[in-house]
């Protein structure tokens, strides 16, 4: 699920992205967490895409999160690198961040 979901990335589909890396997150925790904080930090890239900063960074901490509880199940550098990512996708979702700010309460809005 998790490769569909950077397929979907990588055509531009925020609502998949954000499905497939949901329903990855799913599959029982006796799988190694670090395949739970990568499935979080593929929905990260998702909000990111759909311009949500807020639930980007929600996921970015849960996956950050994810690898802290469990330090024997990861290498340091493998898995989230800092700063986060983007790809191919990266432009389109550095521009919708970016064209975001935030209201009172911190939450973002055109």
């Amino acid at each position: 699920m998790i490769r569909k979901s950077n397929i979907a990335l990588l055509d531009n589909d925020p609502r998949e992205v954000i499905e497939l890396a949901a329903g990855a997150r799913k599959v029982p925790r006796a799988t190694n967490p670090r395949l739970h904080a990568l499935a979080a930090h593929q929905q990260a890239r998702g909000w990111a895409l759909h311009g949500d900063a807020t639930r980007f960074q929600q996921q970015i901490e849960d996956a950050a999160t994810l690898l802290h509880e469990h330090p024997a199940d990861h290498d340091n550098a493998a898995y989230l690198p800092a700063p986060v990512q983007l790809g191919r996708a990266g432009g389109a979702v550095r521009r919708r961040l970016s064209g975001l700010r935030a209201d009172s309460r911190g939450r973002p809005h055109p």
